[in-house]
This record gives structure tokens, C-alpha cells and sequence, in this order.
């Protein structure tokens, strides 16, 4: 006996599709700038100056500072102990320095005449002119401005080292900026006492550092990932970032471009499994976007990725022990035919069929539990004959409820 149409039950269809799928793993972390620096000066004394921006305005937290060169010429000044003292001992050092050139001089010049005296000395006390006794007097004279001229030329080294030290401790009482970048943070003003490099926390760092300098143009995340997920990760997998969860949603399972949402690479996989958390610690990299240094952002790896795959959403799996089928409408009727299928990948909303079900086939998607093989259906909206010759498109129920995948914190 046919079942009247009002008596069938009313399930809900989706076509098979042939496309991409993107396994995803996705995880949160903090991002931090790959060039940040807490800058130190490295000595003590009272701060003089700081420096100052194009406009002459004191430099401040946003402020933009560039950093060396390609000439040599150091990076920008970002502030300048008094170094009044080390001026002083710096001229100091260069008035001693002068002063042992001009010894050099001296002896150099002492040395000149002793040579031409032995070699004087020595013809004639050859020819018997002169005694023996003279000859050794003028190699005795030689040998003396010998060892003065030595003598002065290590007082002229001694003065020169003491000048390269006086330069490198007035070096030392300005700090320039290493690199291009934005100052985030400066902990001190016209003044201020500084007790110079201190080794410490991460934490305490931020607090005794006299600036900190960020260049956001790359960023890097660290995550930890369980070993299940991780185990096939790589370097150089595509990842997906963000701070906002709705857009890194819609660019990962619907293709939309974000303005929020960047993409990146897989930098570093950890070969260790972390003590503490069991996670392997996987960072990646990522470049521009709204993304910030020190932001809780939310990343979504490419994990692995099968191409021209036929696509079916989750809801369309029935399982029978641990076999997977799916109902399908057969073309032309309302009838429904129950299809052992085999699966591969799958994501958070889809699963890759492999083979069992033909591209564009209509593939129940609700309402199974209500089916069995050969058993005649209606479709959710459809108001078509009961042999089922056309189908609207409104009958095409679609997926709306977003499962969202587990994050790893």
C-alpha cells in the first residue's frame, strides 16, 4: 500500500557537492611582536634628555622611531644620562694620548740619532780611531732608545685604550633605538635615576625597562596543541588569525575575505610534549591585520586539505555500529535509498564522502531517524506531486547552526 503524502515523513535535503575541505585545528594564544624590545641603558646615572620626533615634540608611548642605517648611523635617540663627567674623562684620556704621541715623538727621534752615532762609532773603532770601550758605549745608547721608544709607544697603546673605554662608557649613556618600530611604553622622565640592565621575569622586565619598542610587522603566536592534532603539523601550513571570532569563522567555513582575519605559517613544532599542559607548543607567524602585540587571538591551522572531494555536511551521516550511510532522494521520484558510504577528512561542519554517493545527488540531511530503505518522502517546503518530478529550490535545506570546533587554549 502507497503511503498518502500528508502520511510521509518530511525530511530535509542538501545536493552533494564537489569542492575543498580544509580540516581545521584551531587554538588561542597571545600574540607577540617577533621584533620587541625592552630596552635597558646600560649603565646608571640621572636621566638628561629625552629624545624628541620630527616635529620636536618629547617622544611618547605610539610614537614612531627609526632604527639604524645602512651607512652606520646609529638608530634614533630615545633618551641621554648626563654624561658630563664622562666627557671630562673622555677629553682627559685624549689630553694623555696626545701626550704620549708626542713621547713617541721624542723617542723616536732619540732613537734616529743613537743609530747614526753606533753606526759612526762602530766604523771607526773598526778602523781603530776610536776605542772599543766608545763602541759599546754608542750600542748601549742604541739598545736604551730602543727600549724607551717601546716604552712609549705602549704608553701611546695604554692611552688609546683608555680613550676607546672613556667613548664606550659615554656610548653607554644614550640609548638609541635598534630597530624601526613604535615605542609601546616609556618608564622614565627628565630626572629620573636609572640603575641601568637588570636581568629578571618577563614581568619585571616590562616594569625596569626604560622603553619598550615593538615593530608589529610580524607576528608571532605560540600554541599548545594536543599530540593528536599535532602529531602532522609542519612548518609552513597556512593558518588563519584573529581577534574576532565571527569573521575567523566566515573566512574559514564560507570563504568570505575579513579585514580582521590574516593569514600566516606554521613557524616552529615543538618535538616535546609539554610537562604541565600535555600539549606540543606550535607557533606560527602572521603578518598586518588588525592583530596586535600582546592580543588573545584565536588561530585556525590547515591541519590537512583534499581538493575536487565530494562534500556532505555532518547531519547527513547516519551510523549503523561503526558504518556510515546516508539517505538519498532517487532522481525523479520521492523514494529514498539507504547507501553505505566511505568517508575521509572531515571539519567541524563537513565530511569528505569518498565514494558511495555521485556529485549533485539530493542527500537527506534531516529526519532519518524516521526512514528506512525504499521508504517514499516529502521534502521540507516542497508542495510537489506525489511522484516528486520537480523539487524547488527552497526545499534545499541548508545548514545554520554553526557547531562551533573545540578551542585550545
Amino acid at each position: 500500500m502507497i503511503a498518502r503524502e500528508e502520511d510521509r515523513p518530511v525530511v530535509a535535503a542538501t545536493r552533494a557537492r564537489q569542492g575543498t575541505l580544509t580540516r581545521w585545528i584551531v587554538a588561542r594564544g597571545v600574540a607577540q611582536a617577533v621584533l620587541k624590545s625592552h630596552l635597558h641603558i646600560e649603565t646608571a646615572g640621572i636621566v638628561a634628555e629625552i629624545g624628541q620626533d620630527a616635529d620636536g615634540v618629547p617622544l611618547r608611548e605610539g610614537t614612531f622611531v627609526h632604527g639604524p642605517k645602512p651607512d652606520g648611523q646609529l638608530g634614533q635617540m630615545l633618551l641621554r644620562l648626563d654624561d658630563r663627567e664622562a666627557r671630562a674623562r673622555m677629553a682627559q684620556a685624549a689630553a694623555e694620548r696626545q701626550r704620549a704621541e708626542r713621547r713617541v715623538e721624542v723617542a723616536q727621534a732619540a732613537l734616529d740619532q743613537a743609530r747614526q752615532e753606533h753606526t759612526r762609532t762602530t766604523a771607526l773603532a773598526s778602523r781603530g780611531i776610536v776605542s772599543h770601550k766608545a763602541a759599546e758605549t754608542a750600542d748601549t745608547l742604541l739598545r736604551t732608545a730602543e727600549a724607551e721608544l717601546e716604552t712609549a709607544r705602549a704608553e701611546v697603546d695604554l692611552a688609546a685604550a683608555q680613550f676607546r673605554q672613556a667613548g664606550i662608557v659615554l656610548e653607554k649613556m644614550v640609548l638609541c633605538a635598534p630597530f624601526d618600530g613604535r615605542l609601546s611604553l616609556i618608564n622614565v622622565r627628565v630626572g629620573d635615576y636609572v640603575e641601568g640592565a637588570v636581568a629578571g621575569s618577563q614581568a619585571s622586565r616590562e616594569k625596569t625597562a626604560a622603553a619598550i619598542l615593538v615593530n608589529e610587522e610580524v607576528l608571532e603566536i605560540a600554541l599548545n596543541v594536543p599530540w593528536p592534532d599535532a602529531k602532522n603539523l609542519a612548518p609552513g601550513q597556512d593558518v588563519l588569525a584573529s581577534d574576532n571570532s565571527e569573521a575567523i569563522w566566515e573566512t574559514a567555513t564560507e570563504g568570505i575575505d575579513h579585514p580582521d582575519v590574516v593569514t600566516g605559517q606554521i613557524w616552529s613544532v615543538s618535538p616535546s610534549i609539554g610537562l604541565g599542559s600535555r600539549a606540543v607548543q606550535v607557533k606560527v607567524r602572521i603578518r598586518g591585520g588588525t592583530v596586535r602585540d600582546g592580543m588573545l587571538t584565536t588561530v585556525w591551522i590547515a591541519a590537512a586539505q583534499v581538493l575536487n572531494t565530494t562534500i556532505l555536511p555532518h547531519s547527513a551521516l547516519v551510523h549503523s555500529g561503526d558504518k556510515p550511510f546516508i539517505f538519498t532522494l532517487i532522481p525523479g521520484g520521492s523514494v529514498v535509498e539507504k547507501r553505505q558510504v566511505q568517508v575521509g577528512i572531515s571539519n567541524h561542519t563537513h565530511v569528505a564522502i569518498r565514494s558511495g554517493v555521485e556529485d549533485d545527488e539530493l542527500v537527506i540531511i534531516a529526519g532519518q531517524h524516521l526512514l528506512n530503505d525504499g521508504m517514499a518522502v516529502q521534502l521540507a517546503g516542497d508542495h510537489s506531486s506525489a511522484t516528486g518530478n520537480s523539487t524547488s529550490t527552497a526545499s534545499i535545506a541548508g545548514e545554520d547552526n554553526r557547531p562551533g570546533p573545540e578551542r585550545r587554549q
